[in-house]
Formats: C-alpha cells, sequence, structure tokens
C-alpha cells in the first residue's frame, strides 16, 4: 500500500493560517522563494563538506522555514534526511538528499507557477 503523496503546499491550511491577511500571504510566499534556493546550496556545501551536523541543523531550519509556507512535502523530506544522518548510511542520506532537494525544485516551480494567489 502506498502512501498519499503529500502536496507541495497546503494552500487552504495557509490560508487558515494567516486568515484575512494577504500581505502575509503573499510574504511568507517570497520569503520561500528567497530562501529555499538557499537551502539548497547550504545543504550542498555541508554534504559535500561531510559536515552532518551542519546537514543536520539546516534541516531543522528547513523544517521550520517550509512548515510556516504549509510546504508539507519538504517538512517531510528535511526530516527523513536529518534522520539519515542520524543513522549515519551515506547511501541512504544520498538517496533522501536527492529526494528532498528535487521535491524544493519542486515547490519553487510550484509557487512561480501558481502566482502564489491559488483560489483567493
Amino acid at each position: 500500500m502506498s502512501a498519499t503523496p503529500l502536496p507541495l503546499i497546503d494552500y487552504a491550511a495557509l490560508r487558515r493560517q494567516v486568515a484575512q491577511f494577504d500581505s502575509l500571504f503573499d510574504t511568507l510566499q517570497a520569503l520561500f522563494l528567497e530562501q529555499a534556493p538557499l537551502w539548497i546550496g547550504d545543504l550542498e556545501a555541508a554534504l559535500a563538506r561531510e559536515d552532518m551536523e551542519a546537514v543536520r541543523q539546516l534541516c531543522h531550519k528547513i523544517k521550520g522555514g517550509a512548515g510556516t509556507l504549509q510546504a508539507k512535502a519538504i517538512v517531510a523530506g528535511a526530516a527523513e534526511l536529518s534522520r539519515q544522518v542520524a543513522a549515519e548510511d551515506p547511501a541512504a542520506i544520498a538517496e533522501s538528499w536527492a529526494k528532498l532537494r528535487l521535491t524544493i525544485t519542486q515547490t519553487i516551480a510550484f509557487v512561480h507557477a501558481h502566482g502564489g494567489c491559488p483560489a483567493r
């Protein structure tokens, strides 16, 4: 039995979270678009240095930032990468990182494509 894929962004939950504050909704998405490419670069650098403590800290930061935007697939991917770092399994770390990187990239594209404003 396969799990239901998580949404890239749960816009309904995000709308509930920010209620009537359209500017906050837009600001959260703008911050995500600014920060997400930095997450990728920072994780790539930490992994290249084999600095697993930095990777763990970055995963924590990403979970918080992505969680604020209700980007649940990124939160799950960062949690998975953090678990693999704790397990000290290089192959699993590489696989988790590849999945997280793809998820972040897809979410960036999703936010750009939807203009950040579905179903206002």
